[in-house]
């Protein structure tokens, strides 16, 4: 689901870096930075391979955690 989603703002954008392949978190926030990001939006929260310690450098001036959740039936 979440490919699905990526794969949605990536055609929808103006503009989509994919920094999965930076391994640097230092790295990775300086090109938000230095591309001039003004909101950067985290979509994976705290979940495993969320890469947080990006938005803690605070590399954009705003920054939105997106939470998705699963609908359920009981």
């Amino acid at each position: 689901m979440f490919g699905c989603s990526r794969q949605k703002i990536g055609r929808g954008a103006e503009h989509f870096v994919d920094l999965s392949q930076v391994v640097c978190n230092g790295k990775a926030a300086d090109r938000i930075h230095q591309d001039g990001i003004h909101i950067l939006i985290n979509m994976n929260g705290y979940t495993k391979g969320a890469r947080n310690e990006i938005f803690a450098l605070r590399p954009a001036p705003i920054q939105v955690n997106f939470i998705v959740g699963k609908c359920g039936k009981m």
